[in-house]
């Protein structure tokens, strides 16, 4: 698609100040049990702002403390707990569980199917490769599920999350979120609050579905969109050269008299505004194709009082300049 990719950057710029720990941790503090008898169960605790790896102790349990805690696995599976404090976890190679607690805390699981909880706080999830599973708890969160087939849910609070690579699961939960699948199939769903839900910048399908709140879905060719309860915002990011020959995107649930439907175009090589036609219902599916300069870009479920005219064309540089508030 055309302008997806980069919408979603700007989101995730204005949010890299998340990423950023106050903490400064003295390398003098550091401390670690050292006992060649323990068990391979051991747990291993922090006295206060430490650093802690487990290249001596694999698969043990890593404790943070009730300060900011840097605790760093290895290239087996562990759990690292973070407890309180605005604490790091870099899980490293291998299936890790990672549990941040309370606190403003980052969690990486690098490698292996990895399983992270953020707990209570603003904390930012990075799943890393292969199939991990998100959860960011309360809180203002951010989960990245990166490469893999993922699983995200951004619990109660205003969350944003990315899929990226892979056939992801997002779920926005409670609040005002933000999701975006990346590439690959995705289902998508933004839950109560008004959410903004993002398909892919490819020609795969994803499974669009707002949930309850004023929502704003923006799709492309193949996508399904579904806006649920509440006055909605569609926005079609489909040019005639993007969407020929793909399948078009479908809108389930889209009511003129409460909805809204932007179709998005690309002005870069004409300034012209393109016209959109609607053809007569299909009598098998009761959908109704909607053509921009004759190609067909999307279909729509028959509902009285569906007119072209009530479809607001934006250009690639409008949207561009104003952003998801193009669609307001």
């Amino acid at each position: 698609m055309l302008m997806l990719a980069s919408l979603f950057g700007a989101l995730m710029l204005g949010a890299t100040s998340v990423f950023t720990h106050d903490t400064e941790i003295e390398m003098s503090d550091a401390s670690q049990e050292d006992d060649a008898d323990a068990p391979e169960e051991a747990q291993l605790e922090t006295a206060s702002g430490d650093i802690l790896n487990m290249d001596d102790a694999p698969s043990d349990i890593l404790q943070g403390s009730d300060a900011d805690d840097l605790l760093i696995g290895d290239q087996d599976s562990e759990q690292l707990v973070g407890g309180d404090g605005a604490d790091t976890l870099l899980g490293g190679g291998d299936d890790d569980l990672l549990l941040g607690q309370d606190g403003d805390d980052l969690l990486s699981g690098d490698a292996g199917a990895d399983t992270l909880n953020g707990g209570f706080g603003q904390d930012v999830l990075d799943g890393g490769s292969d199939a991990d599973d998100l959860s960011g708890a309360a809180g203002g969160d951010v989960l990245i599920g990166d490469q893999g087939n993922d699983s995200l849910n951004g619990g109660p609070g205003d969350d944003l999350l990315s899929g990226g690579e892979g056939q992801d699961a997002l779920q926005g939960g409670l609040g005002n979120d933000t999701l975006t699948g990346g590439e690959g199939l995705d289902a998508i769903f933004g839950g109560d609050g008004d959410d903004v839900v993002i398909g892919s910048d490819d020609l795969t399908e994803d499974f669009l579905n707002g949930g309850a709140g004023n929502d704003t879905l923006v799709g492309g060719a193949g996508d399904w969109l579904h806006g649920g309860a509440g006055e909605d915002s569609f926005a079609l990011d489909i040019s005639p050269e993007v969407g020929g020959g793909s399948t078009p995107a479908v809108l389930q649930d889209y009511q003129p008299d409460e909805d809204q439907l932007y179709v998005l175009y690309d002005d870069s090589l004409d300034a012209s505004s393109p016209e959109l036609t609607l053809d007569p219902a299909d009598p098998e599916t009761g959908l109704v194709d909607l053509r921009m300069d004759g190609t067909v870009i999307a279909q729509i479920n028959e509902v009285d009082g569906l007119d072209p005219a009530m479809i607001t064309l934006v250009s690639a540089s409008e949207a561009a300049a104003m952003g998801l508030q193009a669609f307001a």
